[in-house]
């Protein structure tokens, strides 16, 4: 599950109207009239809250709109779209980086090739692009936000092992690079940051073992 915000620059009449967007805003019309608050950079944001199934191969993502006058509560109305990026992949991560979706790893549906791509969508241009990709393929890993770097950690890698490694993304440089490794190989686990530190529980040590309670 990850969730995006998605900028429009408001019609002025002296600029080119933006891309159309992918994500329906239908939920919000019937909804409200009223225009919805503007930041202070003059573009109208609206937020989406996106739901991946990572594990079956299916390109569907199902998403819901935030209320924009209530940023708690999300619009009933569940719309779908599809991104064919991650069709026939599984165990990949989406994560949210400076405003845009990056599809990050994941493996192969049909012949169990182990993916290292980086999909990067760009809600300001409604466009995809190719991002640098990790270092090493992996799948059933976890992804985390922190201090502008993107951080991928464990997950299952070649020859079916479940890894330690931990690379960060600098999306200025469009660079991974190596950093410490968890303290054991870990898959399947749980990750989150909290007080500028990222934490990461629970998983497998090896595919033959299932369940831990370890937390780092």
């Amino acid at each position: 599950m990850a969730s995006s915000f998605f900028s429009t620059p408001p019609d002025t009449g002296r600029h080119p109207k933006p891309p159309r967007s992918s994500f329906s805003m239908d939920s919000y019309i019937p909804a409200n009239k009223q225009t919805p608050p503007a930041p202070p950079t003059g573009q109208q944001m609206f937020e989406f809250l996106l739901l991946f199934d990572k594990s079956s191969g299916s390109p569907k993502v199902n998403y819901f709109m935030v209320d924009p006058f209530a940023p708690s509560r999300i619009f009933p109305k569940m719309n779908t779209i599809a991104i064919h990026k991650i069709k026939n992949i599984s165990g990949y991560q989406p994560v949210v980086l400076n405003n845009c979706l990056y599809l990050i790893g994941g493996k192969d549906w049909n012949n169990g090739t182990y993916m290292s791509g980086v999909w990067k969508f760009d809600p300001r241009l409604n466009s995809w692009s190719i991002g640098r990709p990790m270092t090493h393929a992996r799948c059933r890993f976890t992804t985390e936000v922190l201090n502008g770097y993107l951080y991928a950690m464990g997950g299952e890698s070649q020859g079916c092992r479940v890894t330690d490694s931990v690379e960060r993304y600098d999306p200025l440089a469009d660079r991974w690079t190596q950093v410490c490794p968890l303290p054991k190989p870990r898959a399947d686990h749980a990750s989150c940051v909290q007080a500028g530190k990222i934490f990461v529980s629970g998983g497998i040590s090896n595919l033959k073992h299932q369940c831990s309670n370890v937390f780092w």
